[in-house]
Order: structure tokens, then C-alpha cells, then sequence
């Protein structure tokens, strides 16, 4: 399978988009209300979730790639 060209992009750039991403959900969820952070939403796959819920699945998520990238250094 070929590589496509933005293979050669610096993996800085990669960086500073999760470090953006990661700087804006931080400021938003900074600022909710208690009122929007308790509120419950639907999810297509999960159904009903609040805020806090989808932070905990998302952070246990984050941990799981990293533990799989970990996993694929140390087979390098």
C-alpha cells in the first residue's frame, strides 16, 4: 500500500492540531454551566450521556491509543 504525500508533513503539525483541539475542549468545558454540563444528550451509538460520561470514555479512549502506540515502539 503507497503512502499518501501528507505522510511527510512533520509530525509537529499533528501535534498542533491535538495541542488546538485540546486548548478550545478544555476552555469549553471550563466555562459550562451546571446546568449544561448535567445535561443529557443522545449519542447515536451509546444513547442518552451527559457531559461527564462522554470526558470519561473519551479519556479512557485517549489512554487506550496510547497504550496500542506504546505497544507498536517497543515491537519497532
Amino acid at each position: 500500500m503507497g503512502s499518501l504525500v501528507d505522510s511527510e508533513v512533520p509530525l509537529s503539525a499533528s501535534i498542533k492540531i491535538i495541542e488546538g483541539i485540546h486548548e478550545r475542549f478544555s476552555y469549553l468545558l471550563k466555562n459550562l454551566t451546571e446546568e449544561q454540563l448535567n445535561k443529557i444528550f443522545s449519542h447515536p451509538v451509546t444513547g442518552k450521556q451527559t457531559i461527564p460520561t462522554t470526558i470519561g470514555f473519551c479519556a479512557w479512549h485517549i489512554r487506550h491509543h496510547l497504550a496500542h502506540i506504546k505497544i507498536a515502539l517497543e515491537n519497532k
